[in-house]
């Protein structure tokens, strides 16, 4: 994802004091997260999975 600038992974000091990494939406992966949003619910409830 990184590759693909979706994604910032930054090193960052943890809530006990150790180092870890974190992995944040880069603003073109935060455009694309809203775009894959509008499909519907209904489009992917457990009926239409198991009708196909």
């Amino acid at each position: 994802m990184r590759v693909l600038g979706l994604m910032h992974i930054a090193p960052a000091q943890t809530t006990k004091g150790g180092q870890a990494l974190f992995w944040n939406l880069s603003q073109k992966g935060i455009r694309l997260m809203n775009d894959l949003r509008v499909i519907r619910h209904s489009e992917f409830s457990e009926n239409n999975i198991l009708k196909n």
